[in-house]
């Protein structure tokens, strides 16, 4: 049997409805939907996702459950409608875009990955932004350095980074008292210094 476009969305929608009740037994399924969604109407997925991140506060803020709230959302996301979109709309979306890097419990690699493309196409306003974001995150579990060391090392192995953006990092990268980070940060680095 198959199911018009119409269907499809009216069967996610109410699949939707029933599983929000309780976010936190059902946020795979829920990631699944808003990803599913995403295909048949933008507008409504990323709808769902600042539902999600707002009803679902609290477990965003748990190291342990935000991963499914913004990592896995961008993951679901990334395959249904690819990385560009999803890029689009966390630079177009600042609520989400503030949860997920300023409130998230688990600064995660599909998160920092996406200040990464922004670093690729030298959106310098965005990349401050949610570096800040993250520097002032007070529920991530992940120490800033860390989150910061992770994102220059793979940084380090990009080509087309820009001496503006490096800068940023190492600006960034003074603001970590752990002065063996801040030396493998720098090594990181100086191959685009």
């Amino acid at each position: 049997m198959a199911l018009t476009k119409d269907q499809k969305k009216d069967m996610l929608l109410r699949s939707f409805e029933i599983l929000k009740e309780d976010l936190s037994d059902n946020i795979l399924k829920i990631d699944e939907i808003i990803g599913k969604m995403a295909k048949l109407d933008l507008d409504t997925a990323i709808n769902m996702w600042e539902f999600v991140l707002e009803k679902g506060k609290d477990l965003v803020h748990d190291s342990e459950k935000a991963f499914s709230f913004c990592g896995g959302i961008i993951y679901e996301l990334n395959q249904a409608i690819g990385e560009a979109a999803v890029n689009e709309i966390i630079r177009n979306n600042p609520k989400i875009r503030k949860t997920i890097y300023g409130e998230s419990g688990d600064i995660c690699i599909s998160t920092y990955l996406t200040v990464i493309k922004f670093m690729e196409l030298n959106d310098l306003e965005t990349v401050n932004e949610i570096i800040d974001l993250i520097y002032q995150n007070p529920y991530k579990k992940q120490l800033f350095g860390e989150v910061l060391e992770e994102i220059c090392e793979s940084v380090s192995r990009k080509r087309e980074i820009t001496a503006e953006v490096i800068e940023m990092l190492v600006y960034w990268t003074e603001k970590i008292s752990d002065e063996k980070q801040k030396a493998r940060i720098l090594v990181s680095l100086i191959d685009h210094m």
